[in-house]
């Protein structure tokens, strides 16, 4: 059984989820001011950032739910090497290393490790999307809250 067998027994959700943003991808430049942008280019970079973090959380969870079913994988075959040794008592890392000596554990533990640095991965950068977003939207709270006081005359 595949990690592609096991997603297609998960029912599918009726939940709608973000395309790639045809931005997604490339190199940017965010601006070291966002005070000194006009509202439109603040705006823009507020969508852009939401999107980029929509399509990043939506990433997560499909490596995020590869991660799982991996490790089910090969806590499976875990026990079947403790279950072999009946008579001896084995560790569970005596037993990860009994199954990473065959091909099919070594590949399973491999893959494994590079969708934990995935997670890694796209944890890290939706963290740099949300401080964008976040200094983003602050700026805009500021100008409104100025814009209101500029009205009442403060």
């Amino acid at each position: 059984m595949s990690v592609d067998d096991v997603k297609k027994r998960i029912p599918s959700t009726i939940v709608s989820m973000p395309y790639k943003p045809s931005s997604f991808g490339k190199e940017y430049s965010f601006p070291e001011s966002v005070s000194d942008l006009p509202s439109l280019e603040i705006g823009g970079w507020l969508l852009k950032m939401a999107a980029w973090r929509g399509y990043v959380l939506r990433l997560l969870a499909q490596v995020e739910l590869d991660e799982k079913i991996l490790e089910e994988f090969l806590n499976t075959k875990i026990a079947v090497e403790i279950a072999k040794e009946k008579d001896k008592r084995m560790t569970k890392d005596q037993a990860l290393g009994k199954v990473v000596l065959t091909n099919e554990g070594e590949t399973l533990r491999t893959d494994l490790i590079a969708k934990q640095a995935q997670v890694v991965n796209l944890k890290r950068v939706l963290e740099i999307y949300t401080t964008q977003f976040e200094a983003i939207s602050r700026e805009i709270s500021r100008r409104g809250i100025e814009s209101q006081l500029v009205k009442q005359g403060v």
